[in-house]
C-alpha cells in the first residue's frame, strides 16, 4: 500500500541524506503545447513537504528531445497546467547525465540536510529532557 500522492522514489546519498523524486513524462500536443500529469494529490503532497523546507523534486522526461528537467517541488502546480513555456529547471540535460546532476542539484538547494536536522532536534531533545522525533 502508497500513499496517495506520495513520490515515485525514496533516495539516499551518503553527501545529501535523504530526498523524493517523482518520475514524470512530458506530453505535447500537434500545437506545440505541453503538459506534465500531476495528480491534485500529488500536488498537494509536493507543495506541502516542499514548503516546509524538505528536498523533494520532479524529474520530467521529454521523449522527443530526449533530455531530462529536475524541478523543484514548489514547481508542481505550474507544471500542472498546459504551457508551450513552463517553468523553469533547476537542471536540464540529457538523461545520461541525470544521476551526477541530480546530486549537484540537491547539494546546491537551499533544503535542510537530515543531518543537520537530526543534531538540531537532538539538541532540542537534551535541553528540554523530552524525547524528540525527527518527523
Amino acid at each position: 500500500y502508497v500513499t496517495p500522492g506520495f513520490p515515485d522514489c525514496v533516495v539516499f546519498h551518503k553527501d545529501t541524506g535523504f530526498f523524493t523524486l517523482e518520475l514524470k513524462v512530458l506530453k505535447r500536443n500537434k500545437n506545440g503545447t505541453t503538459t506534465v500529469l500531476i495528480s491534485p494529490l500529488q500536488n498537494a503532497w509536493h507543495v506541502k513537504h516542499s514548503m516546509a523546507g524538505a528536498p523533494v523534486f520532479i524529474m520530467v522526461y521529454d521523449p522527443d528531445a530526449r533530455t531530462v528537467n529536475v524541478f523543484h517541488g514548489t514547481e508542481t502546480p505550474k507544471l500542472r497546467q498546459k504551457y508551450t513555456q513552463g517553468p523553469r529547471s533547476l537542471w536540464h540535460g540529457p538523461v545520461a547525465r541525470a544521476p551526477a546532476a541530480l546530486i549537484q542539484v540537491i547539494q546546491s538547494s537551499q533544503t535542510p540536510k537530515l543531518q543537520q536536522n537530526h543534531q538540531k532536534l537532538a539538541a532540542q531533545s537534551r535541553g528540554s529532557g523530552q524525547p524528540s522525533s525527527i518527523l
